[in-house]
């Protein structure tokens, strides 16, 4: 909220939100949408969400792990299929049913929510390393080790 404070009370010009936040004002004509993240092409094709636990949770309590995420997974259908699902989510959020449905169809459609593989990867890490993060891109064994993707049957 204190972006769109910001905008609006001319403290900066442009200010960064997630949808469904401000879809309503974008509706009403208040603000525009100058620019997303999924404009521009290598970042449309890189994962932006991931699902993390430490090495240590992996090991000692990985049947757990998987059981959450295939509940995760069925959760995800739920939410993008059953008629209710958006009610439930106005009804939490207390968001309007157009920002909901809109932010579910344009902004984070399904696809973009998936748990079964990383795209993108080289050019997250060259970008680690450009901003000093990683000093070397890491090797297919620290990648194996790093990133388990439980099977999503």
């Amino acid at each position: 909220m204190a972006t769109i404070t910001q905008v609006m009370s001319g403290q900066v010009d442009v200010g960064w939100a997630v949808a469904p936040f401000q879809l309503d004002a974008v509706e009403r004509g208040e603000v525009r949408i100058v620019g997303r993240a999924s404009d521009i092409a290598v970042i449309r094709g890189q994962t932006i969400r991931v699902q993390v636990a430490t090495a240590r949770t992996l090991a000692e309590r990985k049947g757990a792990l998987e059981r959450y995420i295939k509940a995760y997974r069925e959760t995800l259908d739920w939410m993008y299929t059953s008629p209710e699902a958006a009610a439930r989510y106005m009804a939490f959020s207390g968001f309007s049913e157009p920002a909901v449905r809109r932010m579910m169809a344009e902004f984070i459609p399904k696809p973009s929510l998936q748990t079964a593989e990383i795209s993108g990867l080289r050019e997250s890490m060259d970008d680690a390393i450009a901003f000093k993060f990683l000093s070397a891109p890491l090797a297919e064994q620290q990648l194996k080790e790093l990133i388990q993707i439980v099977d999503p049957r």
